[in-house]
């Protein structure tokens, strides 16, 4: 998934040159904006913290990342979301065309 993101180099320095692994995160907020190009964004908390994190985030006791993930000209391919859908749930992002 870092392969298709821009700006990937800020979370590289803060995580000293590894990426955090994004298989289990906690999905705030998941937007779909209609229009002639489609965009989704995600904003997301991992619980993988830098090994050296910044003092204020040490300070105020931060025990979450979060980031937000923003698609433009997205094709969606196959999207359902089932009338079960409770509170957990596994986004499978082969389904979604992010080339183009």
């Amino acid at each position: 998934m870092w392969s298709i993101i821009d700006g990937k180099e800020k979370v590289e320095k803060l995580y000293n040159g590894i990426l955090p692994d994004l298989e289990s995160i906690y999905i705030h907020e998941f937007t779909i904006i209609t229009g002639e190009d489609i965009e989704l964004d995600i904003r997301f908390d991992i619980k993988d913290m830098p090994k050296d994190m910044p003092s204020k985030w040490i300070e105020r006791k931060i025990n979450t990342v979060q980031f937000v993930f923003g698609f433009l000209s997205v094709k969606f391919i196959e999207f359902n979301i089932d009338e079960d859908f409770k509170k957990e749930c596994i986004l499978d992002f082969s389904r979604f065309d992010l080339t183009d």
